[in-house]
């Protein structure tokens, strides 16, 4: 029974862990959209993403990363976590958002996005084209 308990405790602060570093990354996420990063937070930020990613089997890290990468006009980088998550996840929506929205002039890309949107929940795809 005790040994139960050391399991589960410890398993409770590796997964505390992974969401305060995921929780860290939505922070730099929020800042570079309001007030831009810098390089190296941008850096310390998908470190801070990747060790989340270790201690989740959530694939939320991974999707905040590329929103990050988004944010601060790395599209190439964007697109490819997209890929990967829709690949991964096809039923995730956040995913398929940053695939529309990091398809840029590939047209094909960006229809195939959006329905994929439009299928999985067409109100929030309502006001896309």
């Amino acid at each position: 029974m005790v040994a139960v308990a050391v399991l589960v405790g410890a398993w409770l602060l590796v997964s505390y862990r992974g969401v305060t570093l995921e929780a860290q990354g939505q922070a730099l996420l929020d800042r570079a959209h309001n007030q831009g990063i810098t390089a190296a937070e941008l850096s310390r930020g998908r470190q801070e993403l990747d060790r989340a990613r270790r201690f989740s089997a959530d694939t939320s890290p991974l999707l905040t990363e590329g929103q990050l990468l988004d944010a601060t006009r790395d599209r190439v980088g964007a697109a490819r976590i997209a890929t990967r998550l829709t690949k991964e996840e096809p039923e995730n929506v956040g995913a398929w958002f940053l695939a529309y929205f990091t398809a840029g002039p590939d047209k094909a890309r960006a229809k195939h996005a959006l329905r994929e949107l439009r299928r999985l929940n067409p109100w929030a795809a309502d006001g896309l084209r």
